[in-house]
């Protein structure tokens, strides 16, 4: 199959599964409120008898985040732990539901189900929390290491041109080369995701390595789904974000209206996460080595019996395969 025939199915396969739309929805909506609980109640306490509440609305202030932060510099560092410990349930859900969500498009069907899917994220939770801090290693190593050579190396050869537009080519040059590296290393573990569902490995470490040789040697069609998958997430964000900021909201209706579209905006982006995943699988299993992919093992069917009585088999015929007779050729 082509990329596109694999993105195409891809979409499908994420749009029938409704279901663990909802549950993903469900999580990012949840950690979410919960994030932004205290911050809205510190703005809910300084805006709701203010003047300050209508242009707010309209524009954001610096002045007013600096006295904002000022006023409550005390509840600051509960704040932080706050997020702190939201962003790290989040993680967790997202390596529970991650688990969940593949072992749903690696099945036969590739259909919802609930054993399935809570199944999956308990075998998987702790093979994608090693990954994780492999991943850790790579990013750190790779993108952030990448980004610091390259900005010195940038800012000692710009250092004494003098035409502007040159040193701005150079420098998103740099940035370029940082986000495919960054684009690689996500498209790497991704892969070593599908590789430990499909193929139940346990080690972190070979399922990135391998990975790393399964992305480079199918690097056209590798490259080619995520693109896909990342334009299609280009076009709701610029849907969306237009519509947002044209939208009035300085009602209440309005601002009812544009949460409805930031929640269908999130849907969104939560089926672009499942064409993301269902590409992969499809796309592994379609260029993965058949010994690379797990079967279950069929038990060997019985011998079919010989209907015919023992005492009607004629004397030219052997009764059992062990019973004819064999010729040493080596004689």
């Amino acid at each position: 199959m082509t990329a596109w025939e694999i993105f195409h199915q891809g979409r499908y396969f994420a749009r029938r599964n409704k279901k663990v739309w909802f549950l993903l929805w469900l999580m990012n909506g949840l950690m979410a409120s919960i994030a932004a609980w205290p911050v809205f109640n510190a703005l809910n306490s300084d805006l709701s008898h203010s003047l300050m509440a209508a242009p707010m609305m309209d524009r954001f202030s610096i002045d007013f985040a600096a006295e904002f932060l000022f006023k409550h510099q005390d509840s600051l560092p509960a704040l932080v732990s706050v997020l702190t410990v939201v962003s790290v349930v989040y993680l967790i859900l997202t390596l529970l539901t991650t688990g969940g969500t593949l072992a749903v498009f690696s099945s036969a069907d590739r259909r919802f189900n609930a054993p399935l899917f809570f199944r999956g994220c308990s075998v998987y939770f702790w093979r994608f929390f090693r990954l994780f801090l492999v991943s850790l290693i790579f990013y750190g190593v790779l993108v952030a290491g990448l980004n610091a050579a390259l900005s010195g190396v940038v800012g000692k050869v710009t250092a004494g041109w003098t035409v502007e537009k040159y040193v701005r080519f150079t420098s998103w040059s740099r940035v370029l080369i940082v986000v495919f590296v960054f684009v690689l290393i996500n498209m790497i573990f991704d892969y070593a995701k599908v590789r430990l569902v499909i193929t139940e490995g346990r080690s972190a470490i070979m399922a990135a390595l391998r990975s790393i040789k399964f992305v480079f040697k199918n690097f056209r069609k590798t490259l080619a789904v995520y693109i896909y998958c990342a334009l299609l997430l280009l076009i709701l964000a610029l849907i969306y974000n237009p519509l947002e900021q044209a939208l009035p909201q300085y009602t209440r209706r309005w601002v009812v209206l544009v949460f409805l579209l930031g929640q269908i905006f999130i849907l969104a982006r939560v089926f672009v996460r499942l064409t993301f995943f269902s590409s992969e699988v499809l796309l592994y299993e379609s260029l993965a080595t058949p010994n690379a992919i797990s079967t279950p093992v069929e038990p060997a069917t019985p011998p079919a019996a010989d209907p015919t009585p023992p005492g009607e088999r004629t004397s030219e015929e052997p009764s059992s395969p062990a019973a004819a007779p064999s010729l040493d050729i080596t004689r």
